[in-house]
C-alpha cells in the first residue's frame, strides 16, 4: 500500500538551479572531495534543517583514499522496527555540473524530505532518505554505508530504491529485473545475430551471477503495477543494477 506523493517539479527546478551555481562557482564540478562536493553537502544539510530534520553527516574513505560525505535523513514512521532507504548520489564526475547525473535525483530527495516534513504526511514505515556521495568515483557512499550496516539493519530494511538520472526526457522507466528475464532475452538476440558464444557469454554469465534478494521480485511487480496504473512505460533492466548505488545493496536487502 502507497500513498500518493504529489512532488513540486518547479521546486526541483530550483534545487537544479542552486546545484549548477554551486558548480560555477567552484571550477565547474561538484565532485567528491571539492569545494564544489562540499558546497553541495552544506546545500543538502541546510535543506533539511529548513524542513526540520536533523540530517546525519558521516565521513569515509573512497578507494582514492578521498574523503567523501554521506548524508542520512531519518524520517520516523508509524512502525519504527522497519525501514525504506532511498538513496540518490549527489556527487558529479570531474568534468561537469552533473545536473541530470544525478543532481535530478538529488532534487527530487530533497522535495521528499519537504513532503515528509508535514505531519500528515508521516510514512507507515521509517524512511531512510541517503544522499550518497562517491558514486562517479567506485561507488564509494553507498558501500561504505552498507558495510556499516549490522545484520538486522539488513533484516529489517524493506528495500533499497536507488534515484539515479530520473530528469531525463525520456519517458520510459529503467526498474532492476528481478527474474533476470532480461538476460535470456538478450542472449536470444545475440545468438539471432550470429554472435558466437565466446563473444557474449562473459558478459551474460557475469550478469545471471549478480546476487538476488528473496524480496526482490515481490518489489519489482509492486513498482511495475504502480507504474501501469500511471501509464508509464517501463523497461526492465539488469545491467544497471551493477553500475549505481543498488550495488552494494544486492542481495543484502530487496532492491529497486
Amino acid at each position: 500500500h502507497y500513498a500518493a506523493v504529489t512532488l513540486s517539479s518547479t521546486k526541483m527546478m530550483e534545487h537544479l538551479q542552486a546545484l549548477q551555481d554551486i558548480a560555477v562557482k567552484h571550477a565547474g564540478n561538484r565532485a567528491v572531495g571539492t569545494a564544489g562536493g562540499l558546497a553541495s553537502a552544506k546545500y543538502i544539510m541546510n535543506e533539511a534543517k529548513e524542513a526540520g530534520f536533523q540530517a546525519q553527516m558521516i565521513a569515509f574513505e573512497n578507494r582514492a583514499k578521498v574523503v567523501g560525505q554521506n548524508i542520512i535523513v531519518e524520517i520516523k514512521g508509524k512502525n519504527i522496527d522497519d525501514a525504506v532507504i532511498v538513496g540518490a548520489h549527489y556527487d558529479s564526475v570531474k568534468t561537469g555540473p552533473g545536473i541530470n547525473d544525478n543532481g535530478s535525483g538529488t532534487a527530487l530527495l530533497l522535495e521528499l524530505i519537504h513532503h515528509y516534513a508535514k505531519p500528515e504526511n508521516k510514512p507507515n514505515n521509517t524512511v531512510y532518505l541517503a544522499f550518497w556521495d562517491s558514486e562517479e568515483e567506485g561507488i564509494g557512499g553507498s558501500q561504505a554505508f552498507v558495510k556499516s550496516m549490522t545484520p538486522s539493519q539488513l533484516e529489517h530494511t524493506l528495500a533499497y530504491i536507488n534515484v539515479d538520472m530520473v530528469g531525463t526526457k525520456n519517458p520510459e522507466i529503467m526498474i532492476a529485473d528481478a527474474t533476470k528475464s532480461s538476460v535470456d532475452e538478450m542472449e536470444k538476440m545475440l545468438k539471432e545475430r550470429a554472435m558466437k558464444d565466446a563473444e557474449f557469454k562473459p558478459l551474460l554469465d557475469g550478469l545471471r551471477a549478480v546476487p538476488v534478494h528473496e524480496g526482490d521480485a515481490a518489489l519489482e511487480q509492486v513498482l511495475s503495477k504502480f507504474f501501469k496504473q500511471k501509464g508509464v512505460a517501463v523497461k526492465k533492466d539488469i545491467s544497471t543494477l551493477t553500475a549505481s548505488d543498488t550495488a552494494p545493496f544486492l542481495g543484502k536487502v530487496p532492491v529497486a
